[in-house]
């Protein structure tokens, strides 16, 4: 009588995807990777096969989100069946900017013990499209997915609407860095929490920065005050260390926002309207040499 050995893995081992027990059975590439873009697993495909022409890389998307991918590793490791091979592969974020805390976010896991554990890679920058805002590329990337000449798209993507985009940007992305730090870890959502995703963001001159900036704090210390006397000194504490948290732009920006955005204003000048996604394919086509090095840098794929 014939077994099959699908159905004995999937048996033995009941929290596996189908998927990862194809792993097991068919082990013909060089590396797994998990990402939390579900659904856009062929981005990363196209990107993987751009950096390393000499490597198989087969890209797992079903995972939506980052505590799905986190719980994915689990998973293997409880069935052990984890190899050198496999990546989990996880957007940064603002988790760096309070490394050591416990958040359900991240399985319970710290960003600091993620970032140590060789089955995991982090961005260094917050998410993947941060490493495709370039106005350049953008531009060149425009022309090809569209077939106009790359002049028309440097009159609409002007420098100085480009510089303005990426300002506003940075100032939203600023704001959502502290009230991550506010509403994460062990603060619930109390009254000191401020939906940050309903700015805005049409308007391109963010012109209530520091009224929201101080409206996020004040909201904290009230939130604090109706707290038991105990849990005071800690919060307190926490509102304190949060000033210290530097804000780079270049890294902290959260790209995948700016990039959406670019290609918003982008269309309102054009007939023929582009996707986010349709342009990452032709941006990952024209990546330049020293970004390749920097995405490989991060990958870690020997």
């Amino acid at each position: 009588m014939s077994i099959d050995p699908i159905k004995s893995l999937a048996r033995e081992n009941q929290n596996l995807k189908n998927e990862d027990i194809l792993i097991l059975l068919l082990d013909n590439a060089d590396y797994y990777i998990y990402v939390e873009d579900k659904g856009n697993g062929g981005l990363y495909q196209q990107l993987c096969k751009k950096i390393y022409t000499n490597k198989v890389v087969k890209i797992f998307d079903d995972c939506d989100g980052k505590s799905a991918v986190i719980k994915r590793y689990k998973d293997l490791k409880k069935a052990n069946q984890l190899s050198k091979k496999t990546i989990f592969l996880l957007d940064r974020d603002y988790e760096n900017k309070f490394e050591n805390r416990k958040d359900s976010k991240l399985m319970d896991f710290s960003f600091r013990e993620l970032k140590n554990n060789s089955y995991f890679r982090i961005w260094e920058k917050t998410n993947i499209e941060n490493y495709f805002l370039d106005r350049s590329l953008i531009i060149d990337a425009c022309s090809m997915l569209t077939l106009k000449t790359s002049e028309v798209f440097t009159s609409i993507l002007s420098e100085e609407s480009y510089n303005q985009i990426i300002k506003h940007h940075e100032k939203c992305s600023y704001l959502y860095m502290i009230n991550n730090f506010f509403c994460c870890g062990s603060f619930p959502k109390g009254s000191f929490y401020m939906d940050l995703n309903t700015l805005n963001t049409e308007n391109l001159f963010f012109s209530n920065f520091d009224k929201l900036k101080i409206e996020i704090f004040e909201n904290h210390k009230k939130y604090i005050l109706d707290l038991p006397k105990i849990d005071k000194p800690k919060c307190f504490g926490s509102i304190t260390s949060s000033l210290r948290y530097k804000y780079d732009s270049k890294i902290d920006i959260d790209g995948k926002d700016v990039f959406n955005y670019i290609v918003k204003y982008i269309n309102k000048s054009i007939k023929q309207k582009m996707s986010s996604q349709n342009l990452k394919g032709p941006i990952i086509n024209l990546l330049s040499q020293k970004k390749i090095e920097e995405i490989q840098k991060e990958l870690r794929l020997s």
